[in-house]
C-alpha cells in the first residue's frame, strides 16, 4: 500500500485475532529477517509483476481470513503487491468492491485521492463484524458496507436503502 508516497507492507491491516460463525482471523509473526516474496510465478508470467523480496529488522504480524480452517485471503506481501498492481491509480469516484475479505482492497482505494466514496458488499455478516470495524478510512471518503449476495444486489441495487444513515446495511 503507498500511503504519503510511501510503500509500506508491515502494519497495513491491525485486525485483531477473533472468531465469528466459521470465519477466523488468525495471525502469523514471522521473525525479523524472514524473507518474503512480492511475487510468484505466477503473478510474474501471467500478471508481469516484478518479484521482490522483502525483510523487516523486526517481528511482522500478518492476517489471514479462514473460514473451517481453510485460508480465503492474507495480507502478505505478495497479495498487497497483487492488488497494489491492479488498483492503485485505476479508479476513480464511486467504487463497487465485491467481498471485504481482509479489507485491504477497500483501504487501498479509499487512500487515492481521486476515490470519494466506496460500496462494499459482502455476503457474510462474520466477516464484516470480524473486519469492518477495524478498517481506517480516510474522512473524506463515504465507506459503506452492504451485507448482501453480489449478484442479488447487481441485480436490484435501488432496493438496499444507500441513501440510510447507516454505514452497514443487512439485507
Amino acid at each position: 500500500m503507498v500511503l504519503e508516497g510511501k510503500k509500506f507492507y508491515d502494519g497495513a491491516l491491525t485486525i485483531p485475532v477473533g472468531k465469528s460463525g466459521t470465519f477466523s482471523i488468525e495471525h502469523k509473526i514471522e521473525k525479523p529477517g524472514t524473507s518474503l516474496s512480492t511475487a510468484s510465478m505466477r503473478t510474474m508470467l501471467m500478471g508481469g509483476h516484478d518479484k521482490k523480496n522483502i525483510s523487516f529488522s523486526h517481528a511482522t504480524t500478518w492476517h489471514s481470513l479462514t473460514e473451517d480452517g481453510g485460508v480465503w485471503m492474507t495480507d502478505l506481501p505478495i497479495e498487497q503487491s497483487q492488488a497494489d498492481n491492479m488498483l492503485d491509480g485505476n479508479v476513480y469516484g464511486t467504487v463497487l468492491i465485491g467481498g471485504l475479505g481482509l479489507g485491504y482492497a477497500a483501504q487501498l482505494i479509499a487512500n487515492q485521492p481521486q476515490v470519494d466514496r466506496i460500496i462494499v458488499v459482502e455476503k457474510s455478516q462474520d466477516v464484516v463484524d470480524l473486519v469492518w470495524k477495524h478498517l481506517q478510512f480516510p474522512k473524506r471518503v463515504e465507506t459503506i458496507i452492504v451485507v448482501a449476495d453480489l449478484f442479488d444486489y447487481l441485480k436490484r441495487p435501488f432496493l438496499y436503502g444507500l441513501d440510510d444513515e447507516d454505514d452497514v446495511i443487512n439485507c
